[in-house]
């Protein structure tokens, strides 16, 4: 009985050394497909610091191309969506154009590039008169207030 009892421990801490070994493995080869898609996707990271996200996500903050961006990627380590900061002055001029028509006596106080799979906006921050808006604004001219007051 006693021999069983030891069989019974032996495998058991087998089969859990086993499998914490192979989710530290895929936690390492996620992380490796991370760093992997950051640099498919961008050829001029520099200084990316990596953590650990909400959801089993992680996330990347670099420098692209001299501006400070947020990246997110899944737990298979495929990127999900960018956030650059951006100014104004160079941003489409499609956007704008746009900005132009709907608030050119607004200042623009910060701007943002959002790309993932489903988007590829503009989000521009104005403050005016103690109101604080967040506008939504596409490559393509389309613009909605995405959070605050009129």
């Amino acid at each position: 009985m006693v021999m069983k009892t030891w069989i019974i421990c032996a495998v058991f801490a087998l089969a859990t050394t086993g499998s914490f070994a192979f989710g530290k493995n895929k936690s390492h080869q996620a992380a490796n497909r991370a760093a992997q898609s950051l640099a498919t996707a961008y050829e001029n990271v520099e200084h990316a610091v990596w953590s650990s996200a909400a959801n089993n996500m992680t996330k990347a903050t670099f420098l692209l191309d001299g501006k400070p961006a947020t990246a997110f990627f899944n737990s298979d380590g495929d990127l999900i969506a960018t956030s650059i900061v951006a100014c104004y002055a160079t941003v489409p001029k499609s956007v704008q154009k746009k900005w132009d028509k709907i608030q050119a006596e607004t200042p623009v106080l910060e701007a943002f590039e959002m790309r993932s799979i489903e988007e590829h906006a503009y989000y521009l921050r104005t403050g005016n008169g103690g109101k604080d808006l967040v506008y939504r604004v596409t490559p393509e001219g389309f613009a909605t207030v995405y959070s605050g007051k009129k």
